[in-house]
């Protein structure tokens, strides 16, 4: 990485004004275009433009996409992205499932999402809002299993609007009538 890093800074020095310029007038176009042109630096891909959209030039929809948060993605909101390769016109796939779920913060729900899964967190989350984790043979969360329908989703939106402060108002995804409980 030290040798995008260092192509990235002469590219940026090299930029009419200045890079500190270049980078701050990305913060007055629209986010797609901001993208764009972080992506013609050196070793800048997609998820990082969108990591410094997101998190330096107040683009609230920006969503990094890795593996991670596709699963995510693929266990909340849609199957019809799984089994695919992670490409770039996937990553706008799975970028646009979170933007149409949270709106024009979709970026921040996804890192609170993201977040809630790293194993550090998971036990501060409550468990319904957990995703589960797999077995063999059953779907685990906490000490309960459930096994799912295939068309269930899971709804994160307490554990987002808890976090921020505010309201999704978005219609639950969870319909607790397709879960099975099953007690160890």
């Amino acid at each position: 990485r030290a040798k995008f890093i260092v192509g990235s800074v002469e590219m940026l020095l090299a930029k009419d004004g200045g890079g500190a310029a270049w980078l701050q007038n990305l913060r007055a176009v629209p986010y797609k275009e901001a993208s764009g042109a972080l992506c013609t630096l050196m070793g800048i891909g997609p998820k990082v433009a969108a990591c410094v959209c997101l998190f330096s030039l107040d683009k609230h929809c920006a969503v990094p996409v890795d593996t991670h948060v596709w699963q995510l993605a693929c266990a909340h909101y849609t199957t019809k992205l799984q089994g695919k390769t992670l490409t770039p016109k996937l990553m706008e796939a799975v970028e646009n499932i979170f933007v149409q779920r949270f709106g024009t913060h979709a970026g921040w729900a996804h890192n609170i999402l993201f977040i809630a899964e790293l194993s550090s967190s998971r036990d501060r989350v409550p468990p319904h809002l957990l995703t589960p984790t797999k077995s063999p043979s059953k779907t685990v969360i906490s000490k309960t299993a459930f096994s799912k329908s295939p068309s269930s989703k899971l709804d994160t939106t307490p554990l987002f609007s808890s976090a921020v402060g505010f309201s999704v108002n978005e219609p639950k995804l969870l319909d607790e009538q397709r879960f099975t409980k099953i007690e160890f």
